[in-house]
């Protein structure tokens, strides 16, 4: 600042610094103790690059936002680290928004979004709206103010990245007019050891998804929902993904308290799987599942039109819904209450099944992170080993 100023004034100038690059190792922290106040329509940074690290940072203050670019209230662009910041502006606008970043090509980690963001017919997400394929967010979690929007995300709208470690709680039943992605909305990277709970969510006027609205490649892995209530008025609701058309469900589960409905189609891990790619394996629902309308429910898929499904188990009514003629259901896939040819009765020796769902990862070892099954008696119900090796340990 100091030769930023003197330069200014006509004097010469000559800064010296032993890196490569004059200015490297700046970085911008807050220690704890920075609360700076944004009530402009421009953040407080446009662009973080590969060696900038912002950390220690809350923001606050009350935006009304006019503009038609995506707006955050911390930054548009980022190719270093955000370390610890918490958003705590409230934004209204007709743009997209994201409460921390707009696009994020390094690191987000180990903060929160706890003010309301709205945005009128448009998308809105938690802490970042577009995570590249270098991007990472983890860390994070968002809870007494949950974004407004046509398309709405918890934590990342579009990840192309990796998200893990998050977690979106539900403080109260929320009631909104869009559709819905408790942590990611749409997903072609990797949704990792995140969760989503609290006593409702339900869209009047959209598809709602657990964790993930729509999947479209990667993988959602380790995920869970313990929402009492996931409801879509008039469309469709799946526990971890709605709309499944690419990519791998591994490892998740759902165990709402309550019910899984949709209108069209329900189901307890996604609610239509449709893609030739689209693949759904080791996972297990424990929830109730129902639809108002008169599509069809499933305890793992509601509509099941093409993909794979293998080594899960339902606990609840169907195992799926519609069934179409291009499927794979493979080995391992047990009903409580048998209904389709292909699934196979839970037996009454859950020990059993657990042997049994664990022989498919024992014989499978092509497959990458197939977790390991386990069962505490014959009566109880198999779960999954979480890693020993997690990555921030909230849950």
């Amino acid at each position: 600042m100091c030769a930023y100023q003197a330069a200014s004034r006509g004097v010469k100038v000559t800064l010296f610094d032993p890196n490569r690059q004059l200015g490297r190792k700046v970085r911008i922290t807050g220690k704890g103790r920075c609360n700076i106040t944004n009530n402009s329509s421009a953040p407080l940074f446009n662009y973080i690059g590969e060696d900038g690290i912002v950390e220690l940072i809350t923001v606050k203050g009350n935006i009304t936002y006019n503009g038609t670019e995506a707006f955050s209230p911390l930054c548009l662009v980022n190719k270093g680290t955000i370390s610890n910041c918490h958003n705590r502006c409230t934004v209204t606008g007709t743009a997209d928004l994201a409460g921390l970043c707009v696009t994020n090509y390094g690191v987000i980690l180990d903060g929160a979004s706890e003010s309301p963001l709205v945005a009128t017919g448009k998308s809105v997400a938690g802490i970042c709206l577009n995570n590249e394929s270098t991007g990472e967010i983890r860390g994070f979690q968002l809870s007494s103010a949950l974004p407004e929007g046509s398309q709405v995300a918890g934590i990342c709208h579009n990840n192309k990245g990796r998200v893990y470690d998050c977690m979106v709680t539900i403080n109260q039943t929320i009631n909104v007019t869009s559709n819905w992605g408790g942590i990611v909305y749409t997903n072609s990277g990797t949704v990792e050891d995140c969760m989503i709970t609290g006593p409702q969510m339900v869209t009047t006027s959209g598809s709602i998804g657990g964790i993930c609205n729509t999947l479209t490649g990667g993988e959602v892995l380790y995920c869970w929902n313990t929402v009492a209530y996931i409801t879509s008025s008039n469309s469709v609701a799946g526990g971890v993904v709605a709309n499944c058309t690419g990519g791998t469900i591994k490892n998740c589960w759902s165990a709402a308290t309550k019910n899984i409905s949709g209108y069209t189609y329900a189901g307890g891990i996604a609610g239509v799987l449709n893609g030739s790619s689209a693949k759904i394996v080791n996972c297990y629902n424990r929830a109730a599942v129902s639809v108002s309308g008169t599509g069809a429910q499933g305890g793992i898929v509601g509509n099941l039109i093409s993909g794979t499904v293998e080594n899960c188990y339902n606990t609840y009514g169907n195992f799926f819904g519609n069934k179409g003629t291009t499927i794979v259901l493979g080995s391992n896939c047990y009903n409580e209450q048998l209904y389709q040819t292909g699934t196979v009765a839970v037996p009454t020796d859950h020990t059993t099944m657990k042997d049994e769902l664990n022989g498919y990862r024992a014989s499978h070892t092509g497959e990458s992170n197939l977790y390991e099954w386990l069962c505490n008696s014959a009566t109880a119900y198999p779960t999954l080993k979480r890693p020993t090796a997690t990555k921030g340990g909230r849950r």
